[in-house]
């Protein structure tokens, strides 16, 4: 038999079988009475803390320049077919590609172009191309990349930097 004091009263509980559970009924002297403001303040924060609260927005990568960077970011592979430079004669396009540390294009975009429907062959080219990705002191960052495209007549395509 197993005795319990509690508010100064004992209680006896019968003795068990090791492993086995029982369900005792509470007496009069357990109830609970009103809940003070304290206890009802516990509560509420409780309740607030269980509610669904957004997380604060990630914050946006830096994408360092050609200028801070002591590796530049640039493409693996052929990016563009030389038979683009044959169709479209005379034209100059102007990027800006934003890659992260994975060598993926996050951000491409078209800053100047003489001719549109080259200007759009080009940004498809480089947003799809996979990229040897920026790094400053050994360490791969997110970069920017602006390079200009060129196609001529007399000397094919060119494509170069802009930094």
């Amino acid at each position: 038999m197993l005795t319990v004091s509690l508010n100064s009263e004992i209680v006896a509980l019968p003795a068990t079988e090791p492993g086995e559970l029982q369900m005792l009924e509470a007496p009069a002297l357990w109830s609970v009475g009103p809940v003070s403001s304290a206890a009802a303040n516990v509560s509420e924060q409780a309740e607030r803390a269980s509610e669904w609260v957004p997380l604060p927005e990630k914050p946006k990568p830096i994408y360092f320049t050609a200028q801070e960077l002591h590796l530049r970011p640039s493409p693996i592979g052929t990016v563009l077919r030389e038979e683009a430079g044959r169709i479209y004669w005379d034209s100059k396009t102007y990027l800006m590609i934003l890659i992260n540390e994975q060598g993926l294009v996050d951000h491409a975009e078209i800053l100047d172009t003489t001719n549109p429907v080259f200007a759009q062959e080009v940004l498809q080219a480089f947003a799809s191309a996979r990229y040897i990705p920026g790094a400053i002191a050994g360490r791969k960052v997110h970069s920017e990349l602006r390079v200009e495209v060129l196609s001529t007549s007399n000397l094919g395509m060119t494509i170069k930097p802009l930094d």
